[in-house]
């Protein structure tokens, strides 16, 4: 009776331990969190920590030249043990609903092949200035650059 016990707890820690502990956000998610603002001045992007741990939440920004500001997406990054996954929910956009891009793993390039624009996402952060960040849009042409947006850590 004790070897089943010992034998259905083990089992049980073994099920559960991936789910409490091995499915967190990893480190560099971390950069992330604060207020990002676009350097041509026309938006911005604030991302938090969620209750969830393997949660960050995103809200993207708009600035019109009358400086008026409207929520222009949700965003969320999620880790779900294997890799990271980007929404994002886009304002008047694909019927109001949140669009999956999945990663490589722990990478901040993300691919939805389905999708019609943006393909991949890819948020770079500068390794000699922590506070600069560029967000890459790909394009499903191939022989198109993809959308550059630099961003600038403002909190």
């Amino acid at each position: 009776m004790l070897q089943i016990r010992i034998f259905s707890s083990t089992l049980l820690f073994l099920f559960l331990y991936p789910i409490a502990f091995g499915q967190q956000l990893p480190k560099k998610a971390n950069k992330l969190v604060g207020t990002w603002s676009y350097v041509n001045n026309k938006g911005f992007e604030v991302w938090e920590k969620s209750k969830n741990p393997n949660e960050l939440t995103g809200t993207g920004y708009l600035i019109s030249d009358n400086g008026d500001t409207t929520k222009h997406e949700n965003l969320r990054l999620t880790y779900n043990g294997t890799r990271l996954v980007y929404y994002a929910t886009v304002y008047n956009q694909n019927q109001g609903k949140e669009i999956a891009f999945q990663s490589k793993g722990k990478k901040f390039f993300f691919e939805n092949p389905s999708h019609d624009f943006p393909r991949a996402i890819r948020y770079k952060f500068n390794c000699l200035n922590r506070k600069k960040l560029d967000v890459y849009l790909f394009h499903p042409h191939k022989n198109k650059l993809p959308l550059k947006i630099s961003l600038v850590k403002t909190e």
